[in-house]
């Protein structure tokens, strides 16, 4: 299991080699959880919710299902889509839940996609700790100098 501080992708392919890869990839930067099917993935999240999932396209069920099951839980996550479907139409069905990348995949592509879904997350995170008042913009104490204003002068 993770360390409690670190962010946690979680990966949902029944390919074994897809598990390495990505294991590789990006271990360097967050957590690994790797499950073969939405069952398991959906344990592994109650355990340590996911920032990201990446997820194969082919689920016994249907990856819309298992993603609006897992946004349900943690409104925050991000998916990054696999697919070895060439189809233009699927692929742009795909591409509502997040970035999609063909298979084999490619590791930097996948450490960029990874990337940009962890600042987006980040982002949503954000902005909910701030309508939660969790998280709020330091306050400007009045007469305090702004950058625009320049630093205030004393007597001569």
């Amino acid at each position: 299991m993770p360390e409690q501080n670190q962010t946690v992708v979680l990966l949902v392919d029944a390919d074994p080699a897809v598990h390495e890869l990505v294991s590789r990839a990006i271990t360097s930067e967050c957590a690994f959880l790797g499950a073969r099917n939405p069952e398991l993935a959906m344990r592994l999240a109650s355990k340590r919710a996911p920032a990201i999932l990446i997820i194969d396209d082919q689920l016994p069920d249907g990856v819309e299902s298992f993603y609006a099951s897992i946004k349900g839980r943690y409104p925050n996550v991000r998916a990054v889509l696999l697919t070895e479907s060439r189809d233009p139409e699927h692929t742009a069905k795909l591409a509502t839940m997040g970035p999609v990348l063909a298979k084999p995949l490619d590791e930097e592509r996948l450490r960029v996609a990874v990337r940009a879904a962890l600042r987006l997350q980040a982002m949503s995170a954000g902005v909910e700790r701030m309508k939660t008042g969790e998280f709020s913009l330091p306050q400007i104490h009045r007469g305090a100098p702004t950058r625009r204003d320049g630093p205030k002068e004393g007597p001569k």
